[in-house]
């Protein structure tokens, strides 16, 4: 498959009829995902005795859900190695779990913005946790954020505000 991390996101997803209908006449899927998605060869196989619904693939909301939830514990997991290595102190009085709640609320708080980029998202969990989480509530952050006036990306803004808080 061309793109062996969507399919270690997606097959897991997949109730026993869309399993025939992403194989249809297919026997067998043999893919590679990235470490963060298992690093190992996977195969799948065809449900046998199952006839494969005509038409697309179809996604229920719950299955689109569930891979949502699988995307933002890498996407925590990743930012925590970040702040770990950029934030030492942080290591101290934070567990693993500790920080990857504070990571998710920061990347929540980012996305209230439109911010939508990974390396805003790990400017903006720097600055949650250098802030003690004011920067997701502080309104001259969320004025300058939101305003016109400022022709930047969400995504540029966080790096302006970065380099702000660097500078001063």
């Amino acid at each position: 498959h061309w793109d062996p991390n969507v399919l270690a996101q997606v097959l897991p997803t997949l109730d026993h009829m869309q399993f025939a209908r992403f194989f249809g006449p297919a026997e067998q899927v043999v893919f590679l995902a990235d470490t963060v998605w298992g690093g190992q060869v996977t195969a799948s196989n065809r449900p046998e005795g199952v006839e494969p619904p005509s038409g697309p693939l179809c996604f229920e909301r719950m299955s689109i859900d569930e891979i949502e939830a699988t995307r933002r514990v890498v996407q925590c997991d990743a930012i925590v190695e970040y702040l770990k290595n950029t934030l030492p102190a942080l290591k101290e009085p934070h567990d693993d779990k500790s920080l990857r709640k504070g990571v998710y609320d920061a990347i929540s708080g980012a996305e209230t913005f439109g911010v939508n980029d990974p390396a805003a998202f790990n400017r903006w969990s720097y600055l949650y946790f250098v802030s003690g989480g004011a920067i997701n509530s502080d309104k001259n952050i969320a004025k300058f954020m939101n305003s016109p006036d400022f022709k930047a990306s969400h995504n540029e803004k966080v790096r302006q505000i970065m380099d702000a808080m660097i500078y001063a």
